[in-house]
């Protein structure tokens, strides 16, 4: 996750602050024996396959996607996506999972144009349908859920706001194809580590680099952990804030610590409990977040490009969702089958048509799933309900019908 925006608040902090090519042919899910305990971060195998391609026989009931009530912003989300595809930097990601930049762009436009009114036939027509094969090799996959918080911020140190977020350092070096840290440049051309959360914190290193101050550091935590936040300023301006990269060091989960050592219950792990014992132990929270060597860095985004995701757009509430792109096609359309959140905070189930447009630091390995739930407390508490297993299916076109779809990428969208 690291997301752009993401890793999971509340409930999902059980699971992400607890961790951080398709064949032709049609393939069955391997039928081993179960662990006891989940292990929805289980990595692929040697030669293991992300995706398996379903047969006719084996696709979930289409007709449960009739209903869509937010089709309008699935439109939306799927042109940016297209916008994106249309980049040159975006064909340096593929192929993934035996899925070329061709038939993922195509893919894209043949559901954005299928979707009002819903052509169920020609999906089925056109489309194959691959699962993931989840963490256990039966396609589960469990579901968080992530949001993006609001605070009160200033562009100015004083007594009040005194814990920064810091902009990207200009001596931190990634590799320009994958994102992927390299860490500080050395004059023989080798690179060191870049520094540690605790290094950063304890010697002032990146001083100067302040982007804005926040009363809490928790809530600067917080925004480490989704990605993005909005800040009321103290001059009455709002400033949005999205990632701008990290120092790459694997997260560690304090959550973790805390369970481990008996402190809080593993089976009531959500933001506020984890808020509340920080309360009530304000003295172990700065060596708490010490213990975990991950910083992100921010920059500011104007408001109609924020919140943007790790493919450097606007992410969609309850559309967009993030997974692990060093092993699943990026901006492609999803299926999910899973129970999702609504605004009372019930979970009910949805079969629901979503677009893969992010992705986070424990959003890692075919056995985990994100969904963006949006700004603010309503989302907060959506988010952090959002705990739940399910199944989770891509879209792309049947190779036959790529160049037919390739041609009419030139002609303007409806």
């Amino acid at each position: 996750m690291f997301k752009s925006l993401k890793i999971t608040v509340c409930l999902a902090w059980t699971v992400a602050l607890f961790c951080g090519c398709a064949k032709d042919r049609v393939q069955q899910v391997d039928m081993e024996p179960t662990p006891q305990k989940p292990q929805y971060a289980r990595p692929l195998g040697d030669g293991e396959n992300a995706l398996v391609k379903l047969g006719n026989a084996q696709w979930p009931d289409l007709t449960l996607l009739q209903n869509m009530p937010d089709r309008m912003e699935m439109e939306k989300a799927l042109k940016r996506s297209l916008a994106w595809f249309g980049t040159p930097s975006s064909r340096r990601y593929f192929p993934v999972q035996g899925i070329t930049h061709e038939q993922a762009q195509a893919s894209v436009l043949a559901m954005l144009s299928m979707l009002r009114p819903l052509e169920l036939e020609q999906i089925r027509q056109q489309f194959d349908l691959y699962q993931s094969v989840g963490w256990d090799r039966k396609g589960t996959v469990l579901f968080t859920g992530y949001y993006s918080p609001i605070f009160n911020a200033s562009t100015t140190r004083t007594e009040q706001y005194r814990y920064p977020l810091y902009r990207r350092p200009n001596d931190l070096v990634s590799e320009p194809g994958t994102g992927n840290v390299l860490g500080r440049k050395q004059l023989d051309g080798s690179y060191l580590p870049y520094y540690t959360r605790q290094e950063i914190e304890a010697n002032n290193i990146l001083s100067g680099t302040e982007l804005v101050w926040l009363t809490d550091p928790f809530d600067v935590y917080l925004i480490h952990i989704q990605g993005s936040a909005r800040l009321q300023l103290t001059d009455g301006q709002i400033m949005y804030v999205g990632y701008a990269g990290n120092n790459g060091h694997d997260y560690q989960s304090i959550a973790k610590q805390l369970v481990a050592e008996g402190l809080i219950d593993e089976n009531s792990v959500n933001l506020p409990t984890i808020e509340n014992y920080f309360e009530s132990h304000p003295d172990d929270l700065a060596p708490r977040l010490a213990s975990n060597p991950r910083y992100v860095f921010f920059q500011p985004y104007t408001p109609d490009s924020w919140p943007s995701g790790s493919m450097g757009f606007q992410v969609t509430p309850r559309i967009t969702v993030a997974t692990d792109k060093s092993i699943f096609p990026r901006g492609g359309v999803i299926m999910i089958n899973v129970p999702m959140t609504g605004i009372d905070g019930k979970l009910r189930e949805q079969l629901k048509l979503m677009a893969d447009q992010d992705t986070g630091g424990a959003i890692r390995a075919p056995g985990r799933c994100d969904i963006y739930y949006g700004v603010g407390q309503v989302a907060r508490m959506q988010a952090g309900y959002q705990l739940a297993e399910g199944q989770l299916y891509y879209f792309f076109l049947k190779p036959e019908y790529v160049s037919q779809w390739m041609s009419r990428m030139s002609m303007p969208l409806q």
